[in-house]
C-alpha cells in the first residue's frame, strides 16, 4: 500500500474464524491446532467431520487486513 501512494499504513493479521472475532482469548489454542501436521480437506484425506476440518483448515491460513489513507 505504501508502494501505490496510501499513507498511514496499518496491517493485522487475523485468522478467518469468527469465533476468535468473539473471543480472541483462544488464539493461542488455535495457534496450537495450527501447529499440527494435521491432515484436512481439500489437500489431502481427513478422518474428521467437516467443523474440525474447518478449524485445521482456517486456523493454519492466515489473512492480512491492511488499511491505508489516500492522500
Amino acid at each position: 500500500m505504501e508502494m501505490a501512494g496510501f499513507g498511514e499504513v496499518r496491517v493485522v493479521l487475523f485468522r478467518q474464524l469468527p469465533f476468535l472475532w468473539r473471543h480472541p482469548w483462544l488464539k493461542p489454542l488455535v495457534g496450537y491446532v495450527a501447529a499440527l501436521p494435521l491432515p484436512y480437506r481439500p489437500f489431502q484425506r481427513a478422518p474428521w467431520p467437516e467443523a474440525v476440518n474447518k478449524l485445521i483448515r482456517f486456523g493454519k491460513e492466515v489473512m492480512l487486513l491492511g488499511t491505508g489513507v489516500r492522500p
